[in-house]
């Protein structure tokens, strides 16, 4: 069961998030949930100092986030780990998503609406349909302003191969250790 004060966690962030606006000149980045878990959550010195944590430590990249997004990152950040309790597996996911709230941007319904549909009609999808959600944020983001989706999903990346090929290279597909800035 996802614990409740999580999903009001997501929600608050949703208020809170600065939006993701049209013609902006930030570097946006769409994260997979795990490259988001090492960033933040799993990390160790050697994730910590990679040019992908000290860019998103020194908000040098910007990563933009959807309420389904939150709500996958809430609950793989939840699951107990090892001899861990889940009341405190569920406390150590709220403070990394508070923390991850205040650097994301989210694009409004309206933006990811017409990606979906996009997708739908280019005819891109995951073959898992948990990562479709990261498609749609990747389009959203792209259509608006240069994006780059991170991840080492082998799924994720052959479909997102489809949407580069589709947009002809609107957005940048990276693995984590492959990112610069």
């Amino acid at each position: 069961m996802f614990p409740p004060e999580l999903y009001a966690a997501v929600k608050r962030i949703e208020a809170s998030a600065a939006p993701l606006l049209r013609g902006s000149a930030e570097r946006i980045v769409i994260l997979d949930t795990h490259v988001v878990l090492e960033c933040t959550l799993w990390r160790d010195e050697s994730e910590a100092d990679s040019p992908l944590g000290c860019a998103l430590k020194a908000r040098r990249i910007v990563p933009a986030a959807s309420h389904e997004t939150l709500l996958g990152l809430a609950g793989v950040a939840a699951r107990p780990v090892k001899q861990m309790l889940e009341a405190e597996a569920a406390a150590r996911a709220l403070t990394m998503l508070e923390r991850w709230g205040k650097l994301i941007r989210m694009p409004s319904k309206d933006m990811l609406t017409e990606a979906a549909e996009a997708l739908d009609s280019e005819n891109v999808r995951c073959r898992d349909p948990e990562d479709q959600k990261f498609l749609i944020l990747t389009k959203a983001a792209a259509n608006i302003c240069g994006t780059a989706l991170i991840t080492r999903d082998k799924l994720l990346r052959k479909a997102a191969k489809k949407l580069r090929a589709a947009e002809r290279g609107g957005a940048m597909l990276l693995l984590p250790e492959d990112f610069t800035e």
